[in-house]
């Protein structure tokens, strides 16, 4: 299980904890971990890249494979997690992953950035208005919500842009939530059909949910936990 960068790895913590309960009580070994320079992983000295991330998610899977004994394997990440995962299937190849469980993906780097600038900037607004107006953001000093971005890891993320890669896996599942980006649905169309049976699924949630200061950890819908569960247990068996 990838989970997202910054704030968005708080607000989802809970949301990855339940989601990993249900999976394992729907039979599968999980596994959820940190990537580096995230949550208790160390960063390298020359610090972190989504390259780097990509790397972590394969020993991640390998990981998982060799201590479980489990033959097909299920990806699974929300927004930038998700995006991790999608990166990591364009390189591994379908006989690596089975499943790719992907929610609300990043689809495009320079849009994520653009969404975290608006996210600091309306954060300030309202906690601290007398320093929120005119300082833009310094090349290879941004930041948002107490969490840093180097210049290393803005640039690999500018780097990003789902529409030129092609996952490959077994089954792909698309889910999006009322916060995803409209761009998503590409993905359908950059799969090879012949290797790869996708799967859409548009669900509208809470209002609460995805706010434009963030995501509310307190309300996680969770009929679709359950409905990526469920899809996930059918197509891997």
């Amino acid at each position: 299980m990838c989970y997202p960068f910054g704030a968005e790895y708080m607000w989802m913590h809970r949301a990855y904890r339940q989601l990993a309960a249900l999976y394992s009580r729907a039979g599968f070994h999980v596994l959820r971990f940190d990537l580096c320079g995230c949550g208790d992983s160390a960063s390298p000295p020359d610090g972190v890249s989504i390259e780097q991330w990509v790397a972590d998610t394969a020993f991640a899977t390998e990981e998982l494979r060799e201590t479980s004994g489990a033959e097909k394997i299920a990806v699974f990440g929300f927004r930038l997690g998700a995006t991790i995962a999608a990166l990591h299937a364009a390189e591994s190849g379908a006989a690596k992953t089975e499943a790719l469980v992907l929610w609300d993906p990043v689809m495009n780097g320079d849009d994520y950035l653009a969404e975290l600038r608006q996210l600091q900037e309306t954060w300030l607004a309202r906690s601290l208005p007398q320093i929120s107006a005119t300082k833009p953001w310094d090349e290879g000093r941004e930041g948002y919500l107490g969490f840093p971005i180097e210049k290393k890891l803005g640039d690999s993320m500018k780097r990003i842009d789902l529409r030129k890669i092609k996952p490959q896996c077994s089954h792909l599942g698309l889910f999006q939530s009322n916060m995803a980006n409209a761009n998503m649905d590409i993905l359908r169309q950059t799969t090879d059909p012949e290797i790869t049976k996708t799967h859409f699924e548009s669900v509208e949630t809470s209002k609460e949910w995805a706010q434009s200061g963030g995501l509310d950890p307190l309300s996680i819908p969770s009929s679709l936990l359950q409905k990526m569960v469920d899809w996930t247990a059918e197509v891997v068996k």
